[in-house]
């Protein structure tokens, strides 16, 4: 049986989430998160709890414009976020990892992780 886990930083997004998965599928398996993937403490330990067998990120800052006048965060969440999800789905022989750059470019950079 499938298990669905929502990680997300921002908790009004995961619980608007939360509650329309609740209410058109009420038979799902669902657990929801919150943390960040700059936290490899917090992605290493809900990978080691849950086992995921694929992972979706989509936590990259998508604004470039204001991005450019932020690099440092920039930097911090796309750059080193991915790495440390990468790393945590790694340990945890995740079959895949999707990171999402944009809604018009979904599932850009597919990384296999099996090890």
């Amino acid at each position: 049986v499938g298990h669905l886990v929502i990680f997300d930083i921002y908790e009004n997004n995961a619980y608007e989430i939360q509650q329309k998965l609740k209410w058109e599928h009420p038979e799902l398996k669902l657990t929801v998160l919150i943390g960040s993937v700059r936290n490899a403490h917090r992605i290493n330990t809900v990978m080691e709890t849950y086992h995921p067998e694929v992972v979706f990120h989509a936590a990259a800052h998508k604004h470039v414009p204001l991005m450019e006048d932020s690099p440092n965060e920039a930097i911090k969440n796309n750059v080193f976020g991915t790495y440390k999800t990468a790393c945590a789905a790694g340990k945890e022989i995740c079959t895949d990892l999707y990171r999402q750059s944009s809604k018009s470019d979904q599932y850009h950079g597919r990384i296999q992780t099996n090890v």
